[in-house]
């Protein structure tokens, strides 16, 4: 069930869904499709084909009509008729997408779990995990790999080392609220301000550039 719909400035569009639907109910949502069938049943994992239903039923709810999803060499999805640039993602039961016509998008939904804590190394520098809440370590971790997986994607970079190129300036964490990093190139340093919110279970963070 959709969770969330919103429209943002200069036509953005975004939407959160809860899947808590099976495999059968998500196809239903959308029109018959033989080649639809033929790629949701070559997914072994039902967990699979239930977000990439999901995610489909957003773009359907927010376009008002079934839209082809086509994917580059490196995985990253657009839409076939090009009307808006696309940013995708889920973890868990939950499913998201953001779209624009003319900006480029990334948006993440992260759970609030242990284990963003065990990997925290992995994607944060020292000057980052100095200034993590203790007593919000989850949320705040959480948080903070969705502000660099959001950057990643709107970036459309294939190669990029998170704790060095992708640096996130020192934000206390709230119920929602913007968070400024910085996207570090060899072209020159790009800025980025970033929306997030904090849920029951999950984080949503995005940008718009």
């Amino acid at each position: 069930m959709i969770l969330e719909k919103r429209t943002l400035d200069h036509g953005g569009l975004l939407a959160i869904w809860h899947i808590t639907e099976d495999t059968d109910t998500l196809m239903g949502m959308l029109d018959h499709d033989p080649l639809l069938s033929k790629t949701v049943f070559s997914f072994q994992s039902e967990k699979r084909r239930l977000e990439y239903l999901a995610v489909r039923v957003l773009l359907k709810e927010l376009l008002g009509k079934t839209v082809e999803v086509v994917y580059d060499e490196h995985n990253r999805p657009s839409l076939a008729d090009k009307s808006y640039n696309l940013s995708i993602t889920h973890t868990g039961e939950w499913a998201a997408v953001l779209l624009h016509p003319t900006k480029q998008v990334g948006i993440d939904v992260e759970r609030i779990a242990e284990k963003v804590v065990r990997v925290k190394h992995k994607f944060l520098s020292e000057n980052e995990l100095s200034f993590v809440k203790e007593e919000v370590e989850k949320t705040h971790l959480a948080l903070m790999w969705s502000v660099k997986e959001s950057m990643y994607k709107a970036l459309g970079q294939v190669i990029v080392n998170y704790p060095v190129d992708f640096e996130i300036k020192p934000f206390e964490p709230f119920l929602k609220g913007e968070i400024n990093a910085v996207a570090h190139q060899k072209s020159g340093d790009k800025e980025y301000n970033l929306n997030y919110e904090v849920f029951a279970q999950f984080v949503l963070v995005y940008t718009l550039k």
